[in-house]
């Protein structure tokens, strides 16, 4: 029997049209999954799909009508390799909608990711 035939066969993941190769998944850590981070997580052999540290939908949408620049944790981003998830949170379904869209359309991120079970109050 061949070595190849042992080993547990991996089948493709995909999340709606994005093929995620290798499919192994880095997860958004706050705190840790900065641009700095990313590129080391490449460096090192990568990830089928990196995430950025959380961030949160309502911040996003303040930071744009005080005309700041966008949120710190999406700093690279818009330059980085894909595919890319940038995770977000808020309890305003408009709000998330809002930002997730400019998210893909603007800053072109593979995969919009909404927190609905991180236990920090502040996020429940």
């Amino acid at each position: 029997m061949l070595l190849a035939e042992l080993l547990p066969q991996i089948k493709p993941l995909y999340i709606g049209p994005l093929l995620v190769d290798p499919p192994i998944l880095q997860a958004p850590m706050a705190g840790y999954t900065n641009f700095a981070y990313r590129q080391i997580v490449r460096e090192y052999g990568g990830a089928g799909l990196q995430a950025t540290e959380m961030v949160s939908a309502r911040g996003f949408v303040w930071m744009d009508k005080n005309e700041a620049e966008h949120p710190e944790r999406l700093w690279g981003v818009k330059d980085e390799p894909r595919p890319l998830a940038v995770q977000m949170w808020d309890n305003d379904p408009e709000t998330l909608a809002k930002v997730g869209e400019r998210l893909a359309n603007e800053y072109q991120v593979s995969v919009v990711d909404i927190n609905f079970g991180c236990p920090v109050r502040d996020v429940t």
